[in-house]
């Protein structure tokens, strides 16, 4: 795969794009183990300096309340 790669990036003929195109993919779907189906963050970390810091486990995460953070 990385052999199509590099050949993809000096290429400026789009006949001779698309086949290391598909092969890239092909090549990739092939190394690929599962589809992750979302990204669920384990560890909330932050300074001891910044205030007001409240860890979300929702949708929107830890940022949720940043307009209320402050630094000591």
């Amino acid at each position: 795969m990385s052999r199509a790669v590099d050949q993809l990036a000096v290429s400026d003929s789009v006949t001779e794009r698309l086949p290391l195109i598909r092969a890239i993919e092909n090549a990739a779907w092939t190394a690929l183990p599962s589809i992750p189906l979302f990204a669920a963050p384990r560890v909330y970390r932050w300074n001891d300096r910044v205030g007001n810091v409240v860890a979300g486990l929702g949708r929107s995460g830890t940022g949720w309340n940043m307009d209320r953070w402050f630094l000591r």
